[in-house]
């Protein structure tokens, strides 16, 4: 699509760079889930330290992923206001779009659009291509620029931004993680394992400033307000590529005192078609490449316990277990059933 410069940057060097500004960088799994170096689901991504996290690197891991949001270190934390924390944003340029009924990728032409726009301003720093040809992302340093820093507080927790019926979705919070080079992963085109992520040139950050003109294009992609960041997709359009659940021992709870288990409360701080989207575009519930079932029976126990206590009907729990279950011995059903009233909630990651 576009004549980009075919450049290699040298994949240890970019690691390094990033945790030499101390920001929160990791090794992820085969399924893009931030690990240890001895292959552990890691748990407190979202708030360890960059002094902490990189412990628990392995050097001679070829997959790698990082922290989006606020990164702060001891030093920062303990003198705040001079020059931290540092604050990420990635776009991600889904040009190859969403499914159609026959698995298909449709392509998206609003996103193909806008990168177009994007590489008009011929600013390459921080952008990389995806294993799933022509797809982008872009790793943004937004951290002067106090319109995006109040912006991004009165939207949506979620962390993410996808407008509707498009596949251009913007990462800013820190409960989302980017998967970066030199990683490969699976393409969403062929199924296949795809080339290793690469930059396109040799800084893996873009330093946006307020006066630069590409910063009025970036903001026109953002929602004006909470509403319309809010504002749901069709289940058809997933909201992100990876299927991850963190491995928290304690999960808090969505709602509390939720007295009927048999209905969908009508008054919820959480809606109901929220938390569906979540479970059933985020997390999901597919089987990796050697068809093994990516959740485990433990995870999977915390979805029906998560459903069940914040009030959903049986139904969406064994719709979303068809995938693993075996619907002629009624699987999802008898686990529903058999399980008491609990307290429990599904905590995404990215």
């Amino acid at each position: 699509m576009f004549d980009l410069p075919d450049y290699q940057m040298d994949d240890k060097l970019t690691i390094r760079f990033l945790r030499a500004h101390k920001f929160i960088v990791f090794n992820v799994d085969k399924e893009k889930r931030p690990i240890d170096k001895n292959k552990r689901l890691m748990a407190s991504w979202q708030s360890i330290s960059p002094e902490e996290v990189r412990k628990h690197h392995d050097e001679d891991c070829p997959r790698w992923g990082m922290k989006v949001g606020i990164h702060s270190d001891e030093w920062s934390r303990a003198h705040p206001g001079q020059g931290w924390p540092r604050h990420i944003m990635v776009l991600d340029f889904d040009c190859c779009g969403s499914k159609d009924k026959d698995g298909k990728r449709q392509g998206c032409e609003y996103t193909r659009q806008k990168l177009k726009e994007y590489m008009d301003f011929g600013i390459l720093d921080g952008m990389f291509s995806s294993s799933t040809a022509g797809n982008y992302n872009v790793l943004i340093e937004y951290s002067s620029c106090s319109r995006l820093k109040q912006l991004f507080e009165l939207l949506s927790s979620k962390g993410r931004y996808c407008k509707e019926n498009t596949n251009l979705e913007i990462f800013y919070g820190s409960n989302r993680q980017v998967v970066i080079p030199p990683t490969a992963t699976i393409s969403k085109i062929t199924n296949e394992l795809g080339a290793p992520r690469k930059f396109l040139n040799n800084k893996p950050l873009f330093l946006i400033e307020e006066n630069m003109p590409i910063f009025e294009f970036i903001l026109s992609l953002l929602p004006s307000s909470k509403e319309e960041c809010n504002k749901k997709r069709p289940y058809s359009q997933p909201a992100i590529t990876s299927n991850h659940i963190s491995k928290t021992p304690r999960l808090p709870a969505i709602t509390d005192n939720i007295q009927s288990h048999d209905q969908v409360p009508s008054e919820s701080p959480v809606a109901q078609d929220e938390i569906l989207d979540l479970l059933f575009n985020v997390i999901k519930n597919e089987r990796n490449t050697d068809g093994l079932a990516i959740i485990t029976k433990t995870e999977w126990f915390q979805i029906c316990g998560a459903l069940k206590s914040n009030g959903y009907p049986m139904e969406v729990f064994i719709k979303y277990s068809e995938p693993i279950s075996n619907p002629a011995n009624n699987t999802a059903q008898k686990f529903w059933e058999g399980l008491k009233k609990l307290t429990m909630s599904i905590d995404i990651c990215h």
